[in-house]
């Protein structure tokens, strides 16, 4: 598992990579609130908390830090709030909030997505840039790299190839005469004081007001370009891992830039990272300040804790394309589930059950196996269930109560099922259980329907016993036995009886929760054309020859051998109809 390669290295290279006086590892992440946070966010948030919380498991001293850059300029407008324009350009903790609540608009933000944290067992400490700039905690980075700014200069160009005067100083300060930070421009240092210019044209998207002055770095006058930034927090912090995503960790991006830097001027290896893909939501990529793809709370709303930390831990270097489809979400929810079903049978490898682990919140996972997803999305549709009273009873008859976890888990999967319907599902793609022949019945062939009257004969024997789901399935198996017919094309059967569609959940346990009078009310409405049918599944005499050869592996078999293969023919093709196997017996 990748977060064991991750420790593994750490606890290698312990001379280089630990910087606390304990030996603590410090796990690292950041933030710019500049607008609802994405779910793509996410991605780093959780699989830092899951490397510190490995970290634990094995033994070790960690701690997790999130920082939120809310020193940053406001440079666009997030989505609907075209009258925050007149503030760009100042840092997102000094312009005002749209609700009073909060203190400014980075709170507001932040709040939406810190709330996220406490739903998913997130366990970090939170540090906000304003105070870590204004405590003067960073003062000692900020000093050296503007002693080492002709280091800066030669990084960028070497590195990225971005030229940059040689007047220029890596640092931002706060205008004093109109209070933005995106548009200044530091020229000199003296050791004690920058000189500056709030520049009309610095950037596209805000406009400086041109004043000119000189004032001391430190204490939160300014800020660091977020390259240099990155460096001083991981110096100042003592951070041993952070990761980045890919768009930051290219060749000669930002990553590369801030890691030179933070060699050059510090004397010191930069932080582990752990390079991760983007989380795309129909292959589109997501911003938070243009208001693009899922929110991290609308996701977290969505996903029960477990599946949403189950997605986004496996295989960072994989690009999760999140499609709200119903094949994508069965297929979610049953690679879960049957992660937990490997556990609770009890062959999970140690490394299975740690990632069991650190999808879990508080290793709160299910204790016994969970309800399919596809099932409850259909049982979810009907209206006359209630969904938990329902399953637990045929626990509780089965002999397999359920306890109080996983009645939480099975609500917490039904709120995502409901939800998922009220977003996502056309009105044409619901469920709905047919009490009258439905279209796709009508277009059935003779043999589909006649494998429903096998199974009708089938499920009325079975009235008097006491049977599962798995029992059930087995019916429609034996169903399809008894008719010349292959399981999918008799699954397809009773789908389109049941619900009009030509597949869906479980059949064995729609049988089972709808009950079994239902289903046997609705087989007895279908009927086939006995002579049509046997016209349809009938072979010519050549087809047969054809066959009998081919089952022999010769061009040719003795009347003696025919005659045998024949008179097997003729009792797999009578066995195969319930209707004249009952005569053959009653005769």
């Amino acid at each position: 598992m990748w977060y064991e390669d991750v420790i593994d290295i750490v606890l290698s290279q312990q001379g280089r990579r630990f910087s606390t006086d304990d030996g603590t590892i410090v796990v690292s992440d950041a933030k710019t609130p500049s607008g609802r946070v994405h779910v793509g966010a996410l991605r780093g948030v959780i699989i830092h908390d899951a490397i510190n919380k490995y970290a634990k498991m094995k033994g070790m001293k960690s701690k997790y830090l999130y920082l939120l850059d809310e020193f940053d300029p406001m440079d666009g407008s997030p989505s609907g709030a075209e009258h925050l324009k007149q503030y760009m350009g100042k840092p997102l903790f000094q312009i005002p909030s749209p609700d009073e609540r909060y203190k400014n608009i980075s709170d507001f933000y932040a709040s939406d997505f810190f709330g996220v944290f406490d739903y998913l067992g997130v366990d970090c400490e939170i540090l906000r840039a304003r105070d870590f700039y204004q405590k003067g905690m960073l003062n000692e980075a900020i000093e050296r790299i503007l002693n080492h700014a002709n280091v800066v200069r030669e990084v960028y160009f070497e590195v990225s190839k971005a030229e940059r005067s040689d007047n220029w100083y890596p640092f931002q300060v706060i205008c004093e005469s109109c209070g933005k930070v995106g548009t200044t421009e530091v020229i000199e240092f003296d050791g004690k004081e920058v000189t500056y210019t709030c520049r009309e044209d610095m950037v596209k998207w805000a406009k400086g007001c041109s004043y000119k002055g000189k004032i001391s770095p430190f204490d939160g006058n300014g800020k660091l370009p977020w390259k240099l930034e990155w460096g001083a927090k991981w110096y100042t912090f003592k951070v041993t891992i952070e990761g980045a995503g890919k768009d930051h960790s290219t060749k000669g991006g930002s990553r590369d830039v801030a890691e030179a830097c933070y060699r050059r001027i510090f004397n010191l290896e930069p932080p582990l990272n752990i390079p991760y893909e983007f989380f795309l939501i129909g292959g589109a990529k997501m911003s938070s300040s243009k208001g693009l793809g899922q929110s991290a709370s609308d996701m977290a709303d969505l996903f029960p804790p477990e599946i949403l930390r189950f997605l986004m831990l496996r295989t960072p270097k994989r690009t999760i394309d999140f499609d709200p489809k119903i094949d994508y979400m069965i297929k979610l929810f049953n690679e879960y589930d049957q992660l937990v079903g490997k556990y609770l049978s009890k062959k999970t490898n140690d490394s299975e059950e740690i990632f069991l682990r650190l999808s879990s919140i508080d290793d709160s996972f299910p204790q016994s196996e969970q309800q399919n997803f596809q099932l409850l999305y259909a049982l979810s549709q009907m209206p006359h269930l209630d969904v938990v009273s329902v399953i637990k009873k045929r626990a509780f008859d089965a002999g397999t109560p359920v306890n109080d976890m996983d009645v939480k888990h099975l609500q917490d999967r039904l709120k995502t099922v409901y939800k998922w319907i009220e977003s996502f599902l056309s009105l044409e793609d619901r469920i709905v259980v047919q009490t009258e022949l439905s279209e796709k019945y009508e277009k059935l062939s003779q043999a589909q329907k006649a494998f429903l009257k096998n199974l009708e004969a089938l499920l009325i024997r079975s009235k008097d016993r006491s049977l599962g789901p798995d029992d059930y399935q087995g019916i429609l198996f034996d169903a399809a036995r008894l008719t010349p017919i292959s399981a999918s094309r008799a699954f397809e059967a009773f789908y389109a009886l049941l619900i009009n569609k030509s597949s869906g959940p479980k059949g064995g346990a729609l049988i089972y929760y709808l009950g079994l009078d239902k289903i046997i009310n609705l087989l007895q409405k279908a009927n086939y054309d006995e002579k049509a049918y046997l016209e349809e599944v009938a072979i010519t005499e050549v087809q047969y020859n054809e066959w009998i050869n081919k089952q022999s592996g010769k061009d040719s078999l003795t009347e003696e051998k025919q005659e045998e293969k024949l008179n097997d023919f003729i009792i797999k093709i009578v066995e195969s109809n319930s209707k004249i196997y009952k005569q053959i017996i009653k005769i």
